[in-house]
């Protein structure tokens, strides 16, 4: 009689604390009814993913029912649950959701970042989970396929799902072009994430010149350009890459130039220098890459400087140019007077090869004056003599 009744407590103690009528575990969608022995009502409190949950039974021939709603019982993870009556906990017990694979699966994934450079140590990262009919992500270990193309060569890895997720690096090759990335579980597969891939740092590269003449006319124009700049895997850079274009003349004035790249190459076409002077130029991407150093040497194009110093003013030219042309339309004329009591400065442009300094217009003092006029790199003195009345 002794050993009945302990095996009827031990029973007892089971069902009131342990996994009663609960199974060890169900499937995602699955209905979750079980039924407690109880001629009173009762309270089921269910502890989710979700939160806490309070659930009244149904009752009936002395017992409770309880149902487990559907949004809690479509959703993977553990629940406990705990019947109360009153304020009196009386039952408690857990139980497994598992995921549903007896229907059809889907699969979320992301490929990044989408722009690579080619070199072994860039890659991008595809990451892949599949889910259950109810977005569930399925066990782990569920074997993930993943499809990748780099330049036309396909590759099929198969990556098991860890920590919810299946993940793979797909490294970029030595060649500038595209790929593609899929991930695929039972006929569920993913959209394809499309690769591209990018030259590397550009190397050094080679810079060029091109002009008609060596005269410092201020009218042809100088073009500079590049060769096909490329990385140093052979791989043209990309469309729009910046390329500066340092011109440094002969008294260390700098201009700085600016073009971008089409097809690797850059040019530029600057105006001639309007006075005898040397360029050094040189292109750079800045950071990364230079080009050599051209230089170039400009002849003065002005034979000699023609001006008459008439009584109401200065008369120059017409100025003429080494093929007895008239200078260009606009060109600065500087000159100088100067005596003990002052220096006098003028830049007058050109026209039609002449320019005229109006000694009264000006407001220059009466005196005697060195005239030094400079144009194109050369110029002439003269001795000049104001008198306004």
């Amino acid at each position: 009689m002794k050993t009945i009744a302990t095996i009827l407590l031990l029973f007892i103690s089971a069902t009131l604390w342990g996994q009663g009528p609960l199974k060890p575990s169900y499937t995602a969608g699955q209905n979750i009814v079980f039924s407690y022995p109880n001629e009173k009502p009762l309270t089921l409190v269910v502890l989710h993913a979700y939160g806490t949950s309070m659930l009244s039974g149904q009752l009936g021939n002395k017992q409770n029912t309880f149902t487990i709603p559907a949004a809690i019982s479509q959703k993977a993870g553990s629940l406990k649950l705990i019947i109360y009556q009153g304020a009196k906990a009386i039952w408690q017990g857990n139980t497994q959701i598992q995921p549903n694979q007896t229907q059809n699966a889907s699969i979320e994934a992301y490929c990044g970042p989408k722009h690579l450079v080619v070199n072994k140590n860039d890659f991008a990262m595809v990451t892949a989970t599949a889910l259950d009919v109810f977005d569930n992500p399925l066990p782990p270990n569920t074997p993930i396929g993943i499809h990748s193309m780099v330049n036309n060569k396909l590759r099929q890895d198969t990556v098991p799902m860890q920590g919810l997720v299946a993940f793979k690096r797909v490294y970029a090759p030595a060649q500038t072009g595209y790929g593609a990335v899929t991930a695929y579980y039972a006929g569920a597969s993913s959209k394809a994430f499309r690769l591209d891939y990018y030259a590397n740092d550009p190397a050094p590269f080679e810079l060029f010149y091109a002009r008609e003449h060596a005269y410092a006319d201020g009218q042809q124009l100088i073009k500079l350009y590049t060769s096909t700049i490329k990385d140093r895997q052979g791989n043209t850079i990309e469309n729009g890459t910046q390329v500066v274009f340092v011109i440094t003349d002969a008294v260390q004035r700098k201009t700085i130039a600016f073009a971008h790249t089409i097809n690797g190459r850059a040019e530029v076409e600057l105006p001639a220098p309007t006075f005898a002077t040397t360029w050094q130029v040189q292109a750079s991407i800045q950071t990364y890459a230079n080009s050599n150093t051209q230089n170039l040497a400009f002849k003065p194009s002005i034979k000699a400087i023609n001006a008459q110093a008439q009584k109401q003013q200065l008369v120059v030219g017409p100025i003429k140019g080494y093929m007895n042309q008239l200078i260009k339309q606009g060109m600065l004329v500087n000159i100088q007077l100067t005596n003990a009591q002052r220096t006098l400065s003028y830049a007058l442009p050109a026209k039609q090869g002449m320019v005229y300094l109006n000694y009264k217009e000006r407001l220059i003092p009466p005196g005697t004056y060195q005239a030094t006029i400079q144009v194109g790199g050369i110029s002439k003195t003269l001795t000049v003599y104001v008198n306004n009345d």
